[in-house]
């Protein structure tokens, strides 16, 4: 008695279902024929096949570096470090080379950096120009920067744009602190990690967001793990004075409160001076008490 494999016993299943199509002996011998020698084909075949399938994913990983080069003719081949990471005239990969504004950014392992600025002056952008830019040298690919260099052994992990999730009953602190538990674990665990954090402990109030944010940064720093913060709080960057530039080092985006307000969206070493959000406010409010 001849013996089917799986697919073809489904197959006959399938054919005696269909009477109304087949309606004679030969028909069901040429259409399992047909089956049997698919299903030879295929085990015969099956290792080509998934070469061919990994060949095509290569070459469209080859085509899509290729064309990010082609769009970006300022990139350039990033350097290897030992340690840390350093980069001259850094931008963001999703902006235009002839309309970008880059800046120059050294990072030293076990070095948290503090970034200040008013609103909109570009630590956000500064931020995820920085991680990119990793993600895209540790692809393969060229950087957005006239030279960037870093440890290829390099992690990342990044805390920039965290939500609450109402479906669950998490609150967006309770999202935030799981967020920021998760990102201890895995430095902990990944010594060469870069953790990158945009305005932490937004969920809370003000002295609370103060407090958590210095023994947050206090915690990283005791165990060597290199960090940039972005914040408002003034009062994170008075940890380069208590503990040192070899434990933390102040960067600002400063801006000049003139009409219209002037953003150079260049980074310096220091502290912000400038605010604009209660500048921006009183300028929208005397708008609206003219036109009455």
């Amino acid at each position: 008695m001849q013996k089917f494999f799986p697919k073809q016993q489904i197959a006959i299943k399938k054919v005696k279902k269909k009477k109304d199509c087949l309606n004679s002996p030969s028909q069901i011998r040429f259409y399992l024929l047909v089956l049997n020698k698919f299903v030879k084909w295929e085990r015969s075949a099956i290792t080509d096949l998934q070469i061919l399938l990994e060949n095509i994913g290569q070459l469209d990983a080859f085509i899509s570096l290729a064309t990010f080069n082609f769009n970006h003719p300022r990139a350039t081949v990033p350097s290897i470090m030992k340690s840390g990471l350093k980069g001259v005239d850094v931008y963001h990969p999703l902006m235009k080379s002839n309309n970008a504004i880059g800046n120059d950014y050294t990072q030293e392992e076990s070095v948290i950096s503090i970034i200040t600025g008013a609103n909109m002056s570009g630590k956000s952008t500064f931020l995820r120009a920085l991680a990119l830019n990793i993600v895209l040298g540790n692809a393969g690919c060229k950087v957005c920067a006239d030279s960037f260099g870093f440890n290829p052994n390099l992690k990342l992990f990044t805390s920039m744009r965290t939500q609450d999730d109402i479906s669950n009953g998490k609150s967006y602190f309770n999202a935030e602190i799981d967020r920021l538990s998760n990102a201890i674990d895995y430095c902990v665990q990944n010594p060469h990690t870069l953790l990158i954090l945009d305005e932490v402990l937004k969920g809370t109030n003000s002295e609370d967001k103060l407090k958590g944010s210095i023994e947050l940064l206090e915690y990283f720093s005791g165990q060597q793990i290199m960090a940039i913060i972005a914040t408002h709080d003034l009062g994170v960057t008075k940890l380069e004075n208590i503990y040192g530039v070899d434990k933390y080092v102040n960067f600002c985006f400063e801006i000049e409160l003139t009409t219209p307000i002037h953003y150079t969206y260049k980074m310096n070493r220091g502290i912000c001076r400038n605010k604009n959000a209660s500048y921006i406010l009183n300028k929208m409010l005397n708008s609206k008490i003219k036109r009455k």
